[in-house]
């Protein structure tokens, strides 16, 4: 199942992160610029753009 934040799809084993969590936390409805998302995989760097989404690896 894909979960879906503010019409866009989130990757793939990612989780929100940042403001991107936050609005969803609290359901708070607020233009947002950049979203952000950990993945929950060892990424190539410590961030990627992908799909509209920075993702950054897990610690």
């Amino acid at each position: 199942m894909t979960f879906s934040f503010q019409n866009r799809d989130l990757p793939n084993e990612c989780n929100l992160v940042g403001y991107s969590w936050l609005l969803e936390h609290f359901n708070i409805t607020a233009p947002l610029r950049e979203f952000s998302a950990i993945s929950s995989k060892r990424l190539s760097s410590q961030s990627i753009q992908k799909d509209g989404w920075l993702i950054f690896t897990y610690a």
